[in-house]
């Protein structure tokens, strides 16, 4: 097995080491945050600048705000990501559930809606899987969605959700 990058691979990887070492520094991250509510509004920024350069879901298609990137490419991010200690995304659950759902399901005025915000943060998704006694088993969750007029009755018992203060909506 070959694992020598090409010529673009490692230029991309150049290129996102770069970007990074440039943006990272102008960012303005405190060592700590006085409150949750102080990180979260910079996280939404710093979400904001990734996007506005498609460094964020990056193997989102390019017409839908990302780069269209290969698993390489992607490996490779995730790489030059961890070496520069840079904080994740604040919007996890938007960019890694609900944006490829809506990329694979959603139709077209959905991901118009959906997608920009999801990628620059202005708005955030929580996971609401978490139950007790289910953890974030899927298979043995007890929350119900029946349809009434209108819409759905949700029935079920929640322990916690990340980001549920800060989110607009929940997968």
């Amino acid at each position: 097995m070959d694992l020598t990058l090409s010529p673009a691979e490692a230029a991309f990887a150049e290129e996102v080491r770069e970007w990074l070492s440039r943006h990272l520094a102008s960012a303005g991250r405190p060592e700590r945050f006085a409150s949750i509510d102080e990180e979260v509004a910079w996280g939404r920024r710093w979400q904001a600048t990734m996007a506005a350069d498609r460094m964020v879901a990056i193997s989102w298609p390019t017409e839908v705000g990302g780069r269209g990137a290969t698993p390489v490419e992607v490996a490779l991010y995730n790489m030059e990501y961890a070496r520069a200690g840079a904080p994740q995304p604040v919007n996890r659950v938007g960019i890694n559930l609900a944006g490829p759902t809506l990329l694979a399901r959603g139709s077209a005025a959905q991901r118009a809606r959906w997608l920009p915000a999801i990628l620059d943060a202005s708005e955030i998704w929580c996971q609401l899987f978490s139950e007790p006694d289910a953890g974030s088993d899927l298979a043995a969750l007890r929350t119900r969605a029946d349809p009434v007029d209108g819409g759905w009755l949700v029935s079920g018992q929640k322990v916690w959700t990340s980001y549920a203060t800060f989110s607009r909506w929940g997968v």
